[in-house]
Protein backbone atom coordinates (compact mmCIF):
# COMPACT_ATOMS: atom_id res chain seq x y z
CA UNK A 1 0.00 0.00 0.00
CA UNK A 2 1.40 3.37 -1.03
CA UNK A 3 -0.03 5.97 1.33
CA UNK A 4 -0.14 9.42 -0.26
CA UNK A 5 -1.57 11.85 2.23
CA UNK A 6 -2.57 10.65 5.68
CA UNK A 7 -1.12 11.63 9.06
CA UNK A 8 2.51 10.90 8.23
CA UNK A 9 3.75 10.18 11.76
CA UNK A 10 0.89 7.78 12.48
CA UNK A 11 1.40 6.00 9.18
CA UNK A 12 5.13 5.66 9.76
CA UNK A 13 4.32 3.95 13.07
CA UNK A 14 1.91 1.59 11.30
CA UNK A 15 4.56 0.88 8.67
CA UNK A 16 6.98 -0.21 11.39
CA UNK A 17 4.41 -2.51 13.01
CA UNK A 18 3.45 -3.99 9.64
CA UNK A 19 7.10 -4.64 8.76
CA UNK A 20 7.60 -6.88 11.80
CA UNK A 21 4.24 -8.63 11.51
CA UNK A 22 2.87 -7.04 14.67
CA UNK A 23 -0.38 -6.06 12.93
CA UNK A 24 -2.37 -7.59 10.08
CA UNK A 25 -1.66 -4.99 7.42
CA UNK A 26 -0.27 -4.67 3.92
CA UNK A 27 3.31 -3.64 3.27
CA UNK A 28 3.20 0.16 3.64
CA UNK A 29 5.13 2.86 1.81
CA UNK A 30 4.67 6.42 3.04
CA UNK A 31 4.54 9.36 0.61
CA UNK A 32 3.69 12.57 2.53
CA UNK A 33 1.64 15.13 0.60
CA UNK A 34 4.02 18.00 -0.04
CA UNK A 35 1.68 20.93 0.58
CA UNK A 36 -0.56 19.42 3.27
CA UNK A 37 1.47 20.81 6.17
CA UNK A 38 1.48 24.51 6.91
CA UNK A 39 3.17 26.75 6.08
CA UNK A 40 3.11 25.64 2.44
CA UNK A 41 6.52 26.17 0.76
CA UNK A 42 6.45 29.12 -1.63
CA UNK A 43 10.05 29.20 -2.87
CA UNK A 44 12.88 26.87 -3.78
CA UNK A 45 14.68 27.07 -0.43
CA UNK A 46 11.55 26.19 1.53
CA UNK A 47 10.74 23.41 -0.94
CA UNK A 48 14.12 21.77 -0.55
CA UNK A 49 13.92 22.04 3.23
CA UNK A 50 10.51 20.32 3.24
CA UNK A 51 11.89 17.42 1.18
CA UNK A 52 14.85 17.07 3.56
CA UNK A 53 12.43 16.95 6.47
CA UNK A 54 10.53 14.09 4.80
CA UNK A 55 13.76 12.18 4.25
CA UNK A 56 14.72 12.65 7.89
CA UNK A 57 11.30 11.36 8.98
CA UNK A 58 11.87 8.17 7.01
CA UNK A 59 9.43 8.78 4.15
CA UNK A 60 9.57 6.44 1.14
CA UNK A 61 8.63 9.12 -1.39
CA UNK A 62 6.59 12.30 -1.77
CA UNK A 63 3.31 13.29 -3.41
CA UNK A 64 2.69 16.64 -5.09
CA UNK A 65 -0.68 18.31 -5.55
CA UNK A 66 -1.40 21.94 -6.41
CA UNK A 67 2.22 23.16 -6.39
CA UNK A 68 3.73 26.17 -8.14
CA UNK A 69 5.98 25.16 -11.04
CA UNK A 70 9.21 26.65 -9.65
CA UNK A 71 8.53 25.16 -6.22
CA UNK A 72 7.85 21.74 -7.72
CA UNK A 73 11.02 21.88 -9.81
CA UNK A 74 13.19 22.59 -6.78
CA UNK A 75 11.42 20.02 -4.61
CA UNK A 76 11.72 17.32 -7.28
CA UNK A 77 15.40 18.05 -7.76
CA UNK A 78 15.97 17.66 -4.01
CA UNK A 79 13.85 14.50 -3.93
CA UNK A 80 15.93 12.92 -6.70
CA UNK A 81 19.14 13.73 -4.84
CA UNK A 82 17.76 12.05 -1.71
CA UNK A 83 16.33 9.02 -3.49
CA UNK A 84 12.66 9.85 -2.90
CA UNK A 85 10.39 8.98 -5.85
CA UNK A 86 7.67 11.49 -6.72
CA UNK A 87 3.98 10.84 -7.37
CA UNK A 88 2.08 13.76 -8.88
CA UNK A 89 -1.65 14.48 -8.82
CA UNK A 90 -1.80 17.41 -11.22
CA UNK A 91 -4.97 19.41 -10.79
CA UNK A 92 -6.02 22.37 -12.92
CA UNK A 93 -2.94 24.37 -12.04
CA UNK A 94 0.37 25.70 -13.35
CA UNK A 95 1.87 22.26 -13.89
CA UNK A 96 0.89 19.48 -16.27
CA UNK A 97 2.42 16.36 -17.80
CA UNK A 98 5.13 18.36 -19.60
CA UNK A 99 6.48 19.41 -16.21
CA UNK A 100 6.48 15.80 -15.01
CA UNK A 101 8.41 14.85 -18.12
CA UNK A 102 10.93 17.66 -17.58
CA UNK A 103 11.36 17.25 -13.82
CA UNK A 104 11.57 13.45 -13.70
CA UNK A 105 8.34 12.53 -11.88
CA UNK A 106 8.08 8.80 -11.17
CA UNK A 107 4.31 8.53 -11.71
CA UNK A 108 1.29 10.61 -12.64
CA UNK A 109 -1.73 9.78 -10.49
CA UNK A 110 -5.26 9.78 -11.95
CA UNK A 111 -5.16 11.64 -15.28
CA UNK A 112 -5.30 15.39 -14.71
CA UNK A 113 -2.41 17.09 -16.42
CA UNK A 114 -2.22 14.69 -19.35
CA UNK A 115 -5.05 16.00 -21.57
CA UNK A 116 -4.29 19.50 -20.23
CA UNK A 117 -0.81 19.18 -21.76
CA UNK A 118 -2.43 18.52 -25.15
CA UNK A 119 -4.96 21.37 -25.23
CA UNK A 120 -4.77 23.26 -28.56
CA UNK A 121 -4.30 26.68 -26.95
CA UNK A 122 -3.14 25.51 -23.52
CA UNK A 123 -6.33 26.61 -21.74
CA UNK A 124 -9.31 24.54 -20.60
CA UNK A 125 -12.64 25.67 -22.08
CA UNK A 126 -14.34 26.12 -18.72
CA UNK A 127 -17.24 28.55 -18.27
CA UNK A 128 -16.26 31.99 -17.01
CA UNK A 129 -18.14 31.38 -13.74
CA UNK A 130 -16.52 27.98 -13.09
CA UNK A 131 -15.27 27.76 -9.49
CA UNK A 132 -12.65 25.05 -8.97
CA UNK A 133 -13.27 25.12 -5.20
CA UNK A 134 -16.90 24.20 -5.89
CA UNK A 135 -16.42 20.48 -6.43
CA UNK A 136 -19.59 20.10 -8.46
CA UNK A 137 -18.03 22.53 -10.94
CA UNK A 138 -14.62 20.92 -10.63
CA UNK A 139 -15.77 17.40 -11.47
CA UNK A 140 -18.52 18.40 -13.90
CA UNK A 141 -16.13 20.25 -16.21
CA UNK A 142 -13.32 17.77 -15.70
CA UNK A 143 -15.63 15.48 -17.62
CA UNK A 144 -15.05 17.64 -20.71
CA UNK A 145 -11.25 17.67 -20.72
CA UNK A 146 -10.35 14.55 -22.68
CA UNK A 147 -12.46 15.61 -25.65
CA UNK A 148 -10.71 19.00 -25.65
CA UNK A 149 -7.25 17.46 -26.06
CA UNK A 150 -5.80 17.54 -29.57
CA UNK A 151 -5.18 13.89 -30.59
CA UNK A 152 -1.86 14.60 -32.31
CA UNK A 153 -0.52 16.59 -29.37
CA UNK A 154 -1.80 13.96 -26.95
CA UNK A 155 0.22 11.31 -28.77
CA UNK A 156 3.28 13.52 -28.41
CA UNK A 157 2.65 13.89 -24.67
CA UNK A 158 2.28 10.13 -24.21
CA UNK A 159 5.43 9.40 -26.22
CA UNK A 160 7.39 11.93 -24.17
CA UNK A 161 6.14 10.37 -20.93
CA UNK A 162 7.37 6.99 -22.12
CA UNK A 163 10.78 8.40 -23.11
CA UNK A 164 11.13 10.08 -19.69
CA UNK A 165 10.01 6.94 -17.81
CA UNK A 166 6.99 8.69 -16.29
CA UNK A 167 4.56 5.95 -15.26
CA UNK A 168 0.78 6.35 -15.14
CA UNK A 169 -1.51 5.17 -12.33
CA UNK A 170 -4.95 6.00 -13.79
CA UNK A 171 -7.31 5.07 -10.90
CA UNK A 172 -10.20 4.53 -13.30
CA UNK A 173 -12.38 3.32 -10.43
CA UNK A 174 -12.51 6.54 -8.44
CA UNK A 175 -14.36 8.58 -11.08
CA UNK A 176 -16.82 5.89 -12.08
CA UNK A 177 -19.66 7.46 -10.10
CA UNK A 178 -19.41 10.41 -12.46
CA UNK A 179 -20.48 8.24 -15.39
CA UNK A 180 -22.99 6.05 -13.50
CA UNK A 181 -24.03 7.49 -10.15
CA UNK A 182 -26.78 4.96 -9.46
CA UNK A 183 -24.41 2.02 -9.88
CA UNK A 184 -21.88 3.64 -7.55
CA UNK A 185 -24.45 4.30 -4.83
CA UNK A 186 -25.92 0.78 -4.83
CA UNK A 187 -22.88 -1.49 -4.86
CA UNK A 188 -24.02 -4.75 -3.24
CA UNK A 189 -21.18 -5.02 -0.72
CA UNK A 190 -22.06 -1.70 0.88
CA UNK A 191 -24.60 -3.38 3.15
CA UNK A 192 -21.98 -5.40 5.01
CA UNK A 193 -18.69 -3.60 4.34
CA UNK A 194 -19.44 0.14 4.21
CA UNK A 195 -18.76 1.76 7.59
CA UNK A 196 -21.49 4.27 8.55
CA UNK A 197 -18.93 7.07 9.01
CA UNK A 198 -17.74 6.61 5.44
CA UNK A 199 -21.32 6.28 4.19
CA UNK A 200 -22.06 9.67 5.72
CA UNK A 201 -18.92 11.13 4.12
CA UNK A 202 -20.07 9.92 0.70
CA UNK A 203 -23.39 11.77 0.85
CA UNK A 204 -23.51 14.91 -1.33
CA UNK A 205 -22.02 17.63 0.86
CA UNK A 206 -19.93 20.61 -0.28
CA UNK A 207 -17.86 20.30 2.91
CA UNK A 208 -16.48 16.86 1.96
CA UNK A 209 -13.98 16.19 -0.79
CA UNK A 210 -15.47 14.04 -3.55
CA UNK A 211 -19.06 14.38 -2.30
CA UNK A 212 -20.00 16.58 -5.23
CA UNK A 213 -23.22 15.05 -6.59
CA UNK A 214 -25.45 18.05 -6.01
CA UNK A 215 -27.59 18.49 -9.11
CA UNK A 216 -25.69 15.79 -11.02
CA UNK A 217 -27.43 15.18 -14.34
CA UNK A 218 -27.72 12.60 -17.10
CA UNK A 219 -25.90 15.13 -19.27
CA UNK A 220 -22.95 15.06 -16.86
CA UNK A 221 -22.90 11.26 -17.05
CA UNK A 222 -22.90 11.33 -20.85
CA UNK A 223 -19.87 13.63 -20.87
CA UNK A 224 -18.08 11.37 -18.41
CA UNK A 225 -18.84 8.25 -20.46
CA UNK A 226 -17.17 9.96 -23.41
CA UNK A 227 -14.35 11.02 -21.09
CA UNK A 228 -13.77 7.38 -20.20
CA UNK A 229 -13.79 6.26 -23.84
CA UNK A 230 -11.02 8.70 -24.79
CA UNK A 231 -9.12 8.15 -21.52
CA UNK A 232 -9.11 4.38 -21.99
CA UNK A 233 -7.90 4.82 -25.56
CA UNK A 234 -5.04 6.98 -24.32
CA UNK A 235 -4.07 4.28 -21.83
CA UNK A 236 -3.95 1.67 -24.59
CA UNK A 237 -1.76 3.94 -26.73
CA UNK A 238 0.50 4.73 -23.77
CA UNK A 239 1.21 1.05 -23.16
CA UNK A 240 1.58 0.35 -26.89
CA UNK A 241 4.32 3.00 -26.93
CA UNK A 242 6.07 1.24 -24.02
CA UNK A 243 4.61 3.11 -21.06
CA UNK A 244 4.29 1.68 -17.55
CA UNK A 245 0.71 1.53 -16.25
CA UNK A 246 0.06 0.80 -12.59
CA UNK A 247 -3.07 -0.07 -10.61
CA UNK A 248 -4.37 2.02 -7.71
CA UNK A 249 -7.78 3.00 -6.40
CA UNK A 250 -7.83 6.22 -4.31
CA UNK A 251 -10.51 4.58 -2.16
CA UNK A 252 -12.24 6.35 0.69
CA UNK A 253 -13.86 8.88 -1.65
CA UNK A 254 -16.64 8.98 -4.25
CA UNK A 255 -18.38 5.71 -3.33
CA UNK A 256 -15.26 3.54 -3.45
CA UNK A 257 -14.28 1.56 -0.36
CA UNK A 258 -10.93 0.04 0.50
CA UNK A 259 -10.08 -3.26 -1.18
CA UNK A 260 -13.17 -3.23 -3.36
CA UNK A 261 -11.96 -0.09 -5.16
CA UNK A 262 -8.73 -1.75 -6.28
CA UNK A 263 -10.59 -4.79 -7.56
CA UNK A 264 -12.95 -2.55 -9.51
CA UNK A 265 -9.85 -0.85 -10.94
CA UNK A 266 -8.72 -4.19 -12.35
CA UNK A 267 -12.10 -4.74 -13.98
CA UNK A 268 -12.06 -1.27 -15.53
CA UNK A 269 -8.57 -1.79 -16.91
CA UNK A 270 -9.89 -4.93 -18.58
CA UNK A 271 -12.79 -2.82 -19.93
CA UNK A 272 -10.17 -0.41 -21.30
CA UNK A 273 -8.99 -3.23 -23.56
CA UNK A 274 -6.19 -4.91 -21.62
CA UNK A 275 -5.94 -8.68 -21.39
CA UNK A 276 -6.59 -9.89 -17.81
CA UNK A 277 -3.03 -11.19 -17.62
CA UNK A 278 -1.78 -7.71 -18.56
CA UNK A 279 -4.07 -6.18 -15.90
CA UNK A 280 -2.52 -8.46 -13.27
CA UNK A 281 0.91 -7.40 -14.51
CA UNK A 282 -0.10 -3.76 -13.97
CA UNK A 283 -1.04 -4.56 -10.37
CA UNK A 284 2.06 -6.63 -9.58
CA UNK A 285 5.23 -6.19 -11.62
CA UNK A 286 4.43 -2.69 -12.87
CA UNK A 287 3.43 -1.46 -9.43
CA UNK A 288 6.70 -2.86 -8.05
CA UNK A 289 8.63 -0.83 -10.65
CA UNK A 290 6.68 2.34 -9.81
CA UNK A 291 7.49 1.82 -6.12
CA UNK A 292 11.15 1.17 -6.87
CA UNK A 293 10.81 -2.36 -5.47
CA UNK A 294 11.43 -4.40 -8.61
CA UNK A 295 13.57 -7.38 -7.73
CA UNK A 296 11.86 -7.60 -4.34
CA UNK A 297 8.12 -7.89 -5.01
CA UNK A 298 5.81 -8.13 -8.01
CA UNK A 299 6.79 -11.59 -9.25
CA UNK A 300 6.98 -15.18 -8.03
CA UNK A 301 10.70 -15.86 -8.17
CA UNK A 302 13.45 -17.21 -5.89
CA UNK A 303 14.83 -14.42 -3.72
CA UNK A 304 11.69 -12.26 -3.89
CA UNK A 305 9.62 -11.50 -0.81
CA UNK A 306 6.80 -13.98 -0.28
CA UNK A 307 3.88 -11.65 -1.06
CA UNK A 308 1.21 -13.87 -2.58
CA UNK A 309 -2.49 -14.58 -2.71
CA UNK A 310 -4.06 -18.02 -3.00
CA UNK A 311 -7.28 -17.93 -5.01
CA UNK A 312 -10.17 -20.35 -5.37
CA UNK A 313 -10.72 -19.74 -9.07
CA UNK A 314 -9.04 -18.33 -12.14
CA UNK A 315 -8.79 -14.49 -12.27
CA UNK A 316 -7.83 -14.67 -15.94
CA UNK A 317 -11.28 -16.10 -16.59
CA UNK A 318 -13.13 -13.90 -14.10
CA UNK A 319 -11.56 -11.08 -12.06
CA UNK A 320 -14.66 -11.11 -9.83
CA UNK A 321 -13.30 -14.19 -8.04
CA UNK A 322 -10.98 -11.77 -6.19
CA UNK A 323 -13.88 -10.01 -4.42
CA UNK A 324 -14.49 -10.93 -0.75
CA UNK A 325 -18.16 -11.45 -1.61
CA UNK A 326 -17.06 -14.23 -3.99
CA UNK A 327 -14.88 -15.90 -1.32
CA UNK A 328 -12.23 -16.32 -3.99
CA UNK A 329 -9.10 -15.26 -2.10
CA UNK A 330 -8.45 -17.94 0.50
CA UNK A 331 -5.06 -16.80 1.78
CA UNK A 332 -3.15 -13.54 1.68
CA UNK A 333 0.56 -14.07 2.29
CA UNK A 334 2.90 -11.21 3.19
CA UNK A 335 6.56 -11.88 3.97
CA UNK A 336 5.62 -15.54 4.22
CA UNK A 337 3.05 -14.83 6.96
CA UNK A 338 -0.32 -16.39 6.06
CA UNK A 339 -3.57 -14.52 6.72
CA UNK A 340 -6.88 -16.31 6.21
CA UNK A 341 -8.77 -13.87 3.97
CA UNK A 342 -12.33 -15.05 4.84
CA UNK A 343 -11.53 -14.55 8.53
CA UNK A 344 -10.24 -11.02 7.88
CA UNK A 345 -13.36 -10.25 5.84
CA UNK A 346 -15.56 -11.56 8.67
CA UNK A 347 -13.78 -9.26 11.13
CA UNK A 348 -14.44 -6.27 8.86
CA UNK A 349 -18.13 -7.17 8.63
CA UNK A 350 -18.28 -7.36 12.42
CA UNK A 351 -16.67 -3.92 12.78
CA UNK A 352 -19.24 -2.44 10.38
CA UNK A 353 -22.17 -4.21 12.04
CA UNK A 354 -21.10 -2.98 15.48
CA UNK A 355 -20.67 0.60 14.21
CA UNK A 356 -24.22 0.56 12.89
CA UNK A 357 -25.58 -0.17 16.37
CA UNK A 358 -23.58 2.54 18.13
CA UNK A 359 -25.12 6.00 18.71
CA UNK A 360 -24.19 8.65 16.17
CA UNK A 361 -21.84 11.40 17.37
Amino acid sequence: MRDVGSDTKKTLALRAKSAIGEIAAPRILVYPMFNSQTPVPTNAEEARARIRDYKAMGADGVKFLGVYRDVMQAAEDEAHKLGLPVAHHAGVEETNAWDDIKFGTRSIEHWYGIPDAALPDGVQSFPANCNYNNETDRFRYAGHLWREADPKRLSEVLAAMVKANVAWVPTLDIYEASRDLQRAQTQPWFQEYLHPALAEFFRPNPQNHGSYFLGWTSNDEVYWKENYRIWMGALREFERLGGIIGAGDDAGFIYQIYGFGLLRELELEEEAGFNPLKVIQHATGNNARILGMEGKIGAVRPGYLADLIVVNGNPLENLKVLYPTASGVEWTIKDGICYHAPTLAKEVREIVAKAKTEPRR
